[in-house]
């Protein structure tokens, strides 16, 4: 067995966070943990992780991304990536 150091969500948020900053899109990025208040909010949800060593070797993520108005939680925008890929 083998294990992370870092659990799966902390992962994913700096991920996330580093594909972002480097979009160029926004002025900025900051995590909640920052205590940053930013006009949107990006909350996210791991619905399906999965690696299968043993059979066809594989590996399956499944988020939903929900954009958010700071200020009173308006939905703006949302979308859930579906990505498998076969090792």
């Amino acid at each position: 067995d083998y294990e992370w150091e870092e659990k799966l969500p902390d992962l994913m948020e700096k991920a996330i966070s580093a594909a972002i900053e480097q979009s160029n899109v926004f002025k900025g990025v900051a995590k909640s943990s920052d205590l940053i208040n930013g006009d949107i909010s990006l909350i996210t949800e791991i619905r399906r992780f999965e690696v299968c060593a043993v059979c066809n070797p594989r590996f399956e993520i499944e988020i939903a991304f929900k954009v958010v108005t700071s200020t009173d939680h308006t939905l703006l925008a949302q979308r859930v990536l579906k990505y498998e890929e076969y090792m």
